[in-house]
């Protein structure tokens, strides 16, 4: 089963990012090369949306460590060891 991440959510989870917004979309992808997009042009919103189109795009794992409903740090976590970093935040 898909699930789609709602644009707001998936908006300022990369807000949240520990790095540059961009970093979210996987470049190595077939598709995205095929787009002959560059990826550091593109406004957040522009990210969004490309990610809505082709989720396959997305970065993964994203953690987000949240207090109560607000996101408040995001990371990519590759290599696992990355997920450390969001028990001291």
């Amino acid at each position: 089963m898909k699930v789609k991440i709602g644009k707001p959510i998936l908006k300022k989870t990369i807000q949240c990012l520990n790095t540059n917004f961009y970093d979210v979309i996987r470049d190595k992808e077939i598709i995205f090369k095929n787009l002959k997009i560059n990826k550091l042009k593109l406004t957040i919103d522009e990210i969004v949306d490309l990610i809505n189109v082709n989720p396959i795009l997305l970065q993964r794992p994203l953690i987000t460590k949240y207090i109560g409903y607000e996101p408040i740090k995001t990371i990519i976590s590759r290599p696992s060891e990355r997920t450390l970093s969001l028990i001291s935040y």
